[in-house]
C-alpha cells in the first residue's frame, strides 16, 4: 500500500527544471572544447582589465572553485555568486575597491545569465506541478549560489505560484545536506516528516540530506546510477518527476490553470 503524502518538497535543477547546456556557448580550454561561460566572462575582463592575462584568471577561476567545494562540503554554507567571483579576483592581487566589487557584480550577473538561458522547467513538469499543486502542499529546497537567478526560472517558466515556499540556500545561508536547511523547509509546509516526500536527484544533498533528517525521498535517477551499499536507501527511484503522477496515485483531472 503506497504512503499518503500532503507535501512534496522538490530540488530544483535536474529535478524540476532541466539544462540545455548546448544554450552555453562552446569554450576551447587547451585542445579540449566544452560549454562553459568562460568565453563570456573573458569579454567581460578584456573590456574591464585588458592587461590581466586570462589564464592567470583561468587559474584562479579553477583555484578557487575547487577551494569552494571543499569548503561548502564541510561546513555546508553557501557562498554567493558574487563573493566567489570577489574571490577570485583577490586570488589576483587585485585590491579590493569599489571597482572591482563591481566587476565582481558583473562577472557574476554574465555568468548567470548564461545559465539562466539554460535552464528550463519542461511543459510537462509544469502541467503535473499544477495538477500536484490542488493536491498537496508544495515546496522548493535548492542549492544555488544566486537566489534571484533560480527563482527567475521559475517565474520566466510559470511555475512560482504553484510553489508554497522556495527556498534557496544563498538566501537562507546553509545548503543541503545541511539540517537547517531542512528544518527551514519542514517547517514551512507546517506538516510532520511523516507527511512529507522529498524529491531530488542528488545522492549527497537530498538522499542523504533528506533522510538523516528523517524524510521519505524520491530519487530522480534518470540514467540508472547504483548506490554504494553503505548510502542510505531512498524510500522511491525514478527516472523524473513525471513519475510521481502514478507513484502518488493522482486521478486529478482537467485542473484548471
Amino acid at each position: 500500500m503506497k504512503k499518503k503524502y500532503t507535501s512534496l518538497l522538490f530540488d530544483l535543477f535536474n529535478t524540476v527544471a532541466l539544462w540545455d547546456t548546448n544554450k552555453i556557448p562552446i569554450y576551447k580550454i587547451g585542445s579540449k572544447e566544452r560549454h562553459s561561460t568562460l568565453g563570456e566572462l573573458k569579454l567581460v575582463l578584456a573590456d574591464r582589465l585588458p592587461r590581466l592575462n586570462f589564464d592567470d584568471f583561468h587559474d584562479a577561476f579553477d583555484a578557487v572553485n575547487r577551494e569552494l567545494t571543499e569548503e561548502k562540503s564541510t561546513n555546508r554554507k553557501e557562498v554567493s555568486s558574487r563573493q566567489r567571483f570577489l574571490r577570485i579576483l583577490r586570488k589576483l592581487d587585485i585590491q579590493p575597491s569599489l571597482s572591482v566589487s563591481n566587476l565582481a557584480n558583473d562577472l557574476s550577473q554574465t555568468h548567470m545569465q548564461l545559465l539562466i538561458g539554460a535552464a528550463f522547467v519542461p511543459a510537462e513538469h509544469r502541467n503535473l506541478i499544477r495538477i500536484l499543486r490542488s493536491t498537496h502542499k508544495l515546496g522548493i529546497v535548492s542549492n544555488f549560489d544566486h537566489a534571484e537567478s533560480a527563482k527567475s526560472i521559475l517565474v520566466r517558466d510559470g511555475v512560482t505560484s504553484y510553489f508554497d515556499q522556495i527556498i534557496i540556500s544563498e538566501e537562507v545561508g546553509w545548503r543541503k545536506p545541511d539540517s537547517r536547511i531542512f528544518d527551514l523547509a519542514v517547517q514551512s509546509t507546517e506538516d510532520n516528516k511523516e507527511n512529507i516526500l522529498f524529491i531530488g536527484d542528488s545522492i549527497a544533498d537530498d538522499i542523504i540530506g533528506a533522510s538523516e533528517f528523517g524524510l521519505d525521498v524520491a530519487w530522480v535517477n534518470p540514467k540508472g546510477h547504483s548506490l554504494n551499499p553503505d548510502m542510505p536507501k531512498p524510500t522511491y527511484e525514478i527516472k523524473s518527476i513525471l513519475e510521481l503522477k502514478d507513484l502518488l496515485s493522482l486521478k486529478v483531472k482537467n485542473v484548471p490553470h
